[in-house]
């Protein structure tokens, strides 16, 4: 991933057996994102990412955008979510639970709601009941990281 400007990010894919590049654009207002993560097998790529108070969240492979998701739109939130400025984190994480299901966590600031659902980029659908969870936290001190509980789902 590399950094061109808060409207602007590249994702740069090398595949090192054919020695090829593809690149996708993150374009927006006022984006922050953090990290790419892949599936299991290498395959499949995301990045969560906040663009001027919307979650999305991007699946890619190769070849391809494979789902562009306006989160604030599935959970029904608004987008006064705000950046820290000088802090690149979006204040949204995910991760693959297998090679088509993700496990996606955000925070929304002005409401002090940590959110967490499971969401199959195939199916373009969330699994089962977002939840929130109310914090009684400062909007400065955010969750920034998650992972995945395989054994208690």
């Amino acid at each position: 991933m590399l950094y061109h400007s808060d409207k602007l990010y590249y994702i740069r894919l090398y595949n090192l057996e054919s020695e090829s590049m593809n690149e996708y654009q993150l374009t927006g207002r006022h984006i922050k994102c953090h990290q790419v993560s892949q599936n299991i097998f290498g395959r499949v790529f995301l990045i969560p990412y906040l663009d001027d108070g919307t979650f999305k969240l991007m699946v890619f492979d190769n070849d391809q955008v494979l789902c562009d998701l306006h989160i604030n739109d599935l959970l029904g939130i608004d987008n006064s979510t705000v950046s820290i400025n000088g802090v690149h984190d979006p204040i949204i994480n995910a991760c693959f639970i297998n090679d088509e299901n993700i496990f996606v966590n955000l925070f929304h600031k002005t409401t002090e709601t940590n959110w967490h659902f499971k969401y199959s980029y195939k199916e373009q659908a969330i699994l089962g009941q977002p939840v929130a969870t109310h914090l009684n936290c400062s909007q400065l001190n955010f969750p920034i990281n998650n992972f995945y509980d395989f054994e208690n789902d």
